[in-house]
């Protein structure tokens, strides 16, 4: 599956689709996909509207060439195009999962990143009840596409102190910084404990910011799941983290953006 052709590859699919898909792949979860839609019951079985909407959806498929039926006589067969196979099985059966939330002052993006047997992909719900799946060249290619998302690029560390924050808190002065009023923004943090030199600095990464980010990560590298935040504009980095995840207090702290491509490159796979 590492195919270096599957880089290109990009697939989007309704949530019917998707389902069908699953289904065909024996499965009914994966992460980034709701079917409580469905409604099944206690043992499977389905509505009759949603029967029908999953057979509009196989019919839909075969005329767009993702399933191909290849029935003979009593025996019933469908096919699939093995890209397709690769990339929503590395979703369902991932050997590890990443899921990447990142918003600015201009939008908000949610990503879930898997791989298997080589193969990277990002998965993304572009708008309401689609999917989309864009194949990655493996773990490589899941930790550019990451740091993109997050906006590294040369940042260096500030040479500030380690500052505790609550996580509520923040969150608050995340919308505020991103409305533009980073004096406020500023001012708010020396309110919540944070020192007027390191308050200052982070306000306008804040207010400035290419991406404020939180970063969930299971896998074997991450067996327990781990969960990191991460502010960067163009000229900083914040790497925030908690002791364990009920606890409400944050730790910031200023480092340099290749200490958060470390921290991925260690966790993620």
């Amino acid at each position: 599956m590492s195919d270096p052709t599957m880089e290109r590859v990009t697939v989007v699919l309704t949530r019917e689709e998707l389902a069908v898909i699953l289904r065909l792949l024996g499965v009914t979860e994966m992460p980034g996909y709701d079917a409580s839609w469905l409604r099944a019951a206690p043992d499977g079985s389905l509505p009759a509207d949603t029967r029908r909407a999953l057979e509009v959806a196989t019919n839909g498929l075969i005329a767009r060439g993702f399933l191909t039926d290849t029935s003979t006589g009593q025996e019933a067969q469908i096919t699939m195009p093995a890209p397709l196979i690769a990339m929503v099985a590395a979703c369902a059966f991932g050997e590890y999962s990443v899921l990447l939330a990142a918003r600015n002052a201009q939008q908000r993006n949610q990503a879930f990143l898997h791989e298997l047997q080589g193969l990277g992909v990002i998965h993304t719900a572009p708008s309401g009840d689609l999917h989309q799946f864009d194949a990655l060249n493996g773990r490589a290619g899941v930790l550019q596409i990451m740091a993109t998302i997050l906006g590294l690029d040369n940042q260096p560390a500030l040479g500030l102190p380690p500052a505790a924050i609550d996580a509520d808190t923040l969150e608050r002065i995340c919308d505020v910084a991103l409305q533009g009023n980073a004096p406020e923004a500023e001012r708010q943090l020396v309110q919540s404990g944070i020192p007027a030199p390191t308050a200052q600095p982070l306000a306008g990464a804040l207010s400035n910011a290419r991406a404020l980010g939180s970063v969930t990560v299971a896998g074997a590298n991450a067996p327990q799941s781990m969960t990191i935040g991460v502010v960067t504009s163009p000229s900083a980095c914040f790497f925030l983290t908690r002791a364990t995840l009920d606890v409400p207090r944050l730790t910031v702290q200023s480092v340099t953006a290749q200490q958060v491509r470390d921290w991925l490159a260690a966790h993620v796979g």
